[in-house]
């Protein structure tokens, strides 16, 4: 249980503190979402769900916002993006229940978002965004759970297969390879990283989304609703 309780604790932890540049990163990101979020008049169920999951670690996450999510999720069980954001929000939720000492709940949950995103890729193992995504979140899990072994893969692809992905998320990508090779053991990627990059690959705690994935990544996403 104490691997699990490791766990959960940085899947809920807040967003990284680095240096000026990376405060620069971090402040770009937050108004590219706070643009998107502005854009949306009338939400649905789907929009407000993965809207609320991304900005979870700042705000906090209502469980009732996440199960709309997935009551639409299971009625439109081909919107691959919806399912892994539904995992990336039931991963943060199972780290509120440890917080509550609920850590039965807490690793249920974990479980079920693992399970969800893991789906989502092998529906679509050729979609470049969930691949990234996926990518993100298994890159800040300990070692000892081996999903860096699975980020490793996702990035893999996304090397192979460069020209799917936008120039401006390479440095992203770059760093997730990062992360991911301190976890098997390899500092080489980490090296090659420049500012603010390298900054925050040293930093505490998640990093936080960039003008990048808002505007690559993320708007696309909420913007295809089925």
């Amino acid at each position: 249980m104490s691997r699990w309780l490791l766990l959960l604790s940085l899947l809920v932890a807040g967003a990284a503190q680095a240096s000026i540049d990376a405060d620069q990163l971090r402040e770009q990101g937050r108004a590219a979402l706070d643009a998107l979020m502005s854009r949306q008049a009338a939400p649905s169920a789907r929009e407000q769900g993965i809207l609320a999951v991304v900005r979870a670690p700042s705000e906090g996450l209502d469980e009732r916002t996440l199960e709309a999510l997935a009551t639409w999720r299971e009625q439109h069980p081909d919107d691959l993006p919806a399912k892994l954001y539904e995992g990336y929000g039931w991963l943060f939720m199972a780290g509120e229940y440890v917080k509550r000492q609920n850590y039965f709940r807490a690793a249920e949950l974990a479980k079920r978002g693992f399970f969800l995103m893991d789906e989502a890729v092998d529906q679509n193992p050729e979609d470049w965004r969930l691949r990234l995504l996926r990518a993100r979140l298994d890159c800040y899990v300990p070692a000892e759970f081996g999903r860096h072994v699975v980020a490793l893969k996702d990035l893999r692809y996304l090397r192979e297969h460069a020209e799917q992905v936008p120039a401006e998320l390479q440095p992203l990508v770059g760093f997730l390879q990062a992360r991911a090779e301190r976890a098997a053991g390899d500092e080489a990627a980490a090296n090659t990283l420049v500012s603010p990059w390298r900054e925050l690959l040293q930093a505490e705690g998640r990093l936080p989304i960039t003008r990048a994935e808002v505007e690559r990544v993320l708007t696309p996403i909420v913007e295809a609703a089925p």
